[in-house]
């Protein structure tokens, strides 16, 4: 070995170019080497499609559930007449159901009790209240939200009963 070698072993000592193949500039040995790591993937459009699809199926069904479910209250109301029945039930959800007995007048103002009124309750306070109304004569006017569905935490009914007054 030489002087000029004496710290290279020889695997490390660099190749002796050829003579017939043109000198390789530095910008082509870095490309050349930048294809060794790089995997080239090739472009799936129809994965890109599908999920973009998938996503939006997700997120209407998610945007109809919370529309339908969680915020549709179509109007809040009054209702006049006589609490008939307020009771508990339910296996797993507990909840107030109750009844009102409407009244309608007649022409010579004679109270006439026309149909029953069916309601859930959400509040215990209001439900216990009204239970103590219960078929005692009083009429009561009732202030309710009604929804698109009923919810089993909620109650059976589509109206729930919010709060009441004594008339």
């Amino acid at each position: 070995m030489s002087e000029d070698n004496d710290y290279f072993d020889e695997e490390y000592a660099p190749e002796e170019k050829k003579k017939n193949e043109p000198a390789e500039s530095t910008d082509e040995k870095e490309l050349r080497e930048l294809e060794k790591v790089t995997i080239n993937v090739k472009f799936n459009w129809l994965r890109i499609v599908a999920a973009v699809v998938c996503v939006l199926i997700v997120a209407g069904a998610a945007l109809w559930v919370w529309m339908y479910f969680w915020v549709p209250v179509v109007s809040e109301q009054e209702q006049v007449g006589y609490v008939d029945e307020v009771r508990c039930e339910g296996r797993i959800f507990k909840t107030f159901e109750g009844r009102l007995l409407t009244v309608g007048m007649l022409y010579d103002s004679v109270p006439d009790i026309t149909r029953e009124f069916s309601f859930s309750i959400d509040n215990d306070s209001v439900a216990r209240d009204l239970m103590r109304l219960q078929k005692t004569g009083r009429r009561v006017a009732v202030t309710f939200k009604e929804y698109d569905t009923s919810l089993p935490w909620r109650g059976n009914s589509t109206r729930v009963v919010m709060k009441f007054e004594e008339r």
